[in-house]
């Protein structure tokens, strides 16, 4: 391992193996985050 890849945390080593921006995964895990909460909150609401 290189010694500039020992500084980067975690999030940048993976994001470096993706070919993708980061903005574009930080949208993109924002928007499934989003759509986790929204099915679990209709779960709730339709349960009763």
């Amino acid at each position: 391992m290189k010694e500039e890849d020992r500084d980067k945390n975690l999030k940048e080593r993976l994001y470096d193996k993706i070919p993708f921006s980061v903005r574009t995964m930080d949208i993109f895990i924002a928007v499934m985050v989003i759509l986790l909460i929204l099915t679990v909150v209709l779960g709730l609401l339709n349960k009763g």
